[in-house]
């Protein structure tokens, strides 16, 4: 299958790629995209269960993941994967009730199945922020969502966005056509999820809640399935950020309020 024409003279325009790319087929693309991936993968696993020193690595994945269809496309390639103004502006408020209602969902299905327990996802997350030197800094629950909060809508939904549902999106559809790209993506993004639930470090080891881990991979899979039909049907990647930091602020409003106390 030959490369998209916009997509292909915006990747070998790249400025981080120097050499002749007019030989080069899909495969070279699809190579970048696993590279990036694994890069990715390891500074996650690396931010969140290593050391408070490697704390930063997990904030700095996003920032890379934010900076790769920049990094290596020009503004037709961009406008491809979805950096461009939505048709309408209603599809802002589409995504925003429906972050939200992924968001509860989760925190009711994780009460019903794992009360408190650390099977439960909202737990799980709520450990690891226990874990940073920033909630212990302060005793106010409003202060400490606030803290948590703003970052999880600025990093990831930016992040992860640009980087699953735009260029990795885009470079799989080439190969894979859009609707086994959008599933191949969204599985990739569940499945990377399991480093926030399901992986576990203790003083044993690394250890996985295979039940609960499956169900959030799972989960996971059918919210980034939201989040690229919004994409879609709004025509911007910018619809799919906006589902992600409503579902981001409301799953810290469960953790912090409903949850934590």
């Amino acid at each position: 299958m030959q490369l998209d024409s916009r997509l292909f003279e915006s990747l070998k325009r790249g400025f981080l790629v120097k050499r002749d790319l007019t030989k080069l087929n899909e495969h070279y693309f699809l190579a970048v995209a696993t590279l990036s991936t694994v890069l990715l993968i390891a500074l996650r696993a690396a931010g969140l269960f290593g050391s408070q020193a490697l704390m930063p690595l997990l904030p700095a994945g996003f920032v890379i993941m934010a900076v790769l269809p920049f990094a290596l496309l020009y503004k037709d390639g961009r406008q491809q994967t979805g950096l461009q103004k939505p048709a309408t502006r209603s599809t802002y408020f589409i995504a925003v009730v429906a972050g939200a209602v992924m968001a509860f969902l989760f925190y009711g299905a994780g009460v019903l199945l794992f009360d408190r327990t650390e099977n439960n996802w909202y737990i799980t997350i709520f450990n690891s922020y226990q874990t940073n030197p920033s909630y212990t800094a302060t005793s106010s629950v409003g202060i400490r969502f606030l803290v948590f909060t703003l970052p999880a809508m600025i990093f990831s939904p930016i992040g992860e966005e640009l980087f699953f549902r735009g260029f990795l999106q885009e470079v799989l559809t080439i190969k894979l056509g859009q609707s086994k790209a959008t599933w191949c993506e969204c599985v990739l993004f569940g499945i990377i999820h399991l480093l926030h639930h399901g992986i576990y470090r203790s003083d044993s080891g690394l250890g996985i809640h295979i039940f609960s881990g499956m169900l959030w991979v799972g989960g996971m899979t059918g919210v980034a399935w939201v989040f690229a039909w919004l994409r879609q049907k709004g025509q911007s990647i910018y619809i799919a950020m906006t589902a992600h930091a409503s579902f981001n602020f409301f799953m810290n409003y469960f953790i912090f309020y409903h949850l934590s106390v």
